[in-house]
């Protein structure tokens, strides 16, 4: 009798626990992959599982293949959401720039993580505050985003469901997902001085083109240049182009572009991206040496966001303008029949010489031709002329057009 109770007793037991104990346990599994592309699962991601009224329940790191696992979990619904402590690379660009405006402009559809990647702000919307803010805030400035460097799906999944396909990941930003850490930005352009010659002067703001070397139609462009600030001030940055942003620090320029109507614009060697206003601190710098140099976030894409490889971003070479230096002198004077004038050019140009009376009126015109650069020395036969004043007024017109106007005195 009692062992016949005890079975009872044991039976019931069991007849209880089995629905919750022996015949509710399932799992949970998955993998975390980057932009949900199988090829580049992510290690070291915190994936936990939630209740649908939001309690934390268990949390794993995913291992080195990007899976994790939840096992023993009652049959039902549950939230997956996923973390990661690591510092993003850098896999923003311009291909990811001009995605998002092709989206924005109605010429194409964001997956579901590209929209979360492309929401930079988080306010659940891409729009164009989000391209302005990748533009702004990180290209330029470096700034984080609202979101996080990281976003993650959040997923609804069935505990022992065979249907769940993992957590899907992106640093913020990244909308199209391809970044290849392996591919540096130095291969992208070549950066290099014409045979053209910039004459800049110390104490003032001179301009420095930087131009493509080939007929190119662009969409986008980032210019990172470094430079030598014990050599050069840089000012500003100028450019015909609408909407472009720049920074300046100590010693490094970055510029960015983007053709939000996607229409493209044609440059060439004579049409400059932009130009750098600057001023020369060392007035004894060697100038054949590298001022500018090109950093490795430049890059050029057309309208569609493909990337132009060994494009060649050019400058001229620089040299000291020389100032318009001249001698001019006459003798004798006062004279009585004959006076000379003489006179040196730095350069070759146009002279002009002529004589006029105190009036302005014309006497004698005795020079009006190119002459190379040197000394020279002209007489001027003035027997016929009555005593008096005049001038004698010598203009060349050179790379500048410079004028001397001097006295002439005529004595009996």
């Amino acid at each position: 009798m009692k062992k016949r109770n005890f079975f009872a007793i044991f039976m019931a037991t069991l007849v209880c626990i089995a629905p919750s104990e022996l015949f509710s346990q399932e799992e949970i599994s998955g993998i975390v992959t980057y932009h949900n592309e199988e090829a580049t699962p992510l290690a070291g991601v915190d994936v936990s599982l939630l209740d649908l009224n939001g309690n934390l329940l268990e949390t794993v790191t995913s291992g080195e293949n990007g899976e994790y696992l939840f096992a023993g979990i009652e049959e039902g619904e549950y939230l997956l959401k996923a973390s990661y402590d690591q510092p993003a690379f850098d896999a923003i660009s311009l291909e990811d720039v001009m995605l998002l405006l092709q989206s924005l402009n109605g010429y194409t559809s964001l997956e579901p993580i590209q929209e979360l990647a492309a929401d930079v702000d988080g306010n659940g919307i891409v729009n164009d505050d989000d391209y302005f803010m990748i533009i702004e805030n990180w290209y330029l400035y470096g700034a984080p985003f609202p979101v996080g460097e990281w976003i993650f799906e959040e997923k609804l999944v069935i505990a022992g469901s065979k249907e769940d396909d993992g957590v899907g990941g992106s640093v913020t930003g990244d909308v199209q997902g391809g970044f290849d850490p392996e591919k540096g930005g130095s291969n992208y352009l070549n950066f290099y001085k014409t045979n053209n010659y910039l004459e800049v002067l110390p104490g003032h703001i001179n301009k420095l083109p930087i131009s493509i070397d080939n007929n190119t139609n662009i969409g986008s462009f980032c210019i990172e240049l470094y430079y030598d600030n014990q050599i050069v001030d840089v000012k500003s940055i100028e450019s015909e182009l609408s909407n472009y942003r720049y920074i300046i620090t100590d010693n490094k320029i970055k510029i960015i572009w983007a053709d939000i109507n996607l229409e493209g614009i044609s440059i060439n060697s004579t049409s400059n991206l932009f130009s750098i206003d600057f001023d020369l601190k060392d007035k004894n710098a060697d100038l054949n040496k590298e001022i500018f140099f090109l950093g490795s976030e430049s890059k050029i894409t057309d309208v569609k966001g493909n990337t132009y490889y060994n494009i060649g971003i050019t400058y001229p070479s620089l040299k000291y303008k020389q100032i318009f230096s001249w001698e001019v002198k006459n003798y004798p004077n006062p004279f009585r029949e004959y006076t000379y004038i003489d006179y040196s050019l730095p350069e070759t140009g146009n002279v002009q010489l002529y004589i006029t009376d105190i009036s302005g009126k014309l006497i004698k015109s005795l020079i009006n031709e190119i002459q190379p650069e040197g000394n020279y020395k002209t007489e001027v036969d003035g027997s016929a002329l009555n005593p008096g004043i005049y001038f004698y007024q010598l203009i060349f017109t050179g790379s500048e057009r410079n004028t001397v106007k001097n006295k002439l005195i005529k004595i009996e």
